[in-house]
């Protein structure tokens, strides 16, 4: 496939992500439960947690994934995009799922059984 089919492609994908996730706010608020991801600090702070251990690498579930440790505002807690201004990275992201490019994993903290 030609680049200009996937650069097409993650545009149509961050589009409907977008709408996607209107639409998932609107069915939040009016089930009056919070898309919010959870700050990472806020929780850190409250439970007084001081340290961490090492896991190693794990499969995680996203449901299981409330929090963020930062950039909590741009995504829902479905990991929708709620900003336009994560556009770039979102795409970024997308085509290196199109053209198969490994990402490294991500880093979770695990506080009771979220993450």
């Amino acid at each position: 496939m030609s680049n200009s089919w996937y650069e097409s492609q993650v545009r149509e994908d961050f589009a409907r992500a977008r709408r996607k996730a209107f639409l998932q706010s609107i069915a939040d608020l009016m089930a009056r439960r919070s898309s919010d991801l959870v700050p990472f600090e806020e929780v850190r702070s409250r439970l007084n947690i001081r340290g961490s251990a090492y896991r190693g690498l794990q499969q995680v579930p996203v449901s299981k994934i409330v929090g963020s440790e930062g950039r909590y505002a741009d995504f829902d807690r479905h990991f929708l995009p709620r900003q336009a201004k994560t556009q770039q990275r979102w795409l970024s992201v997308d085509m290196a799922h199109y053209e198969d490019v490994p990402l490294p994993p991500v880093e979770l903290y695990k506080v009771g059984d979220v993450y």
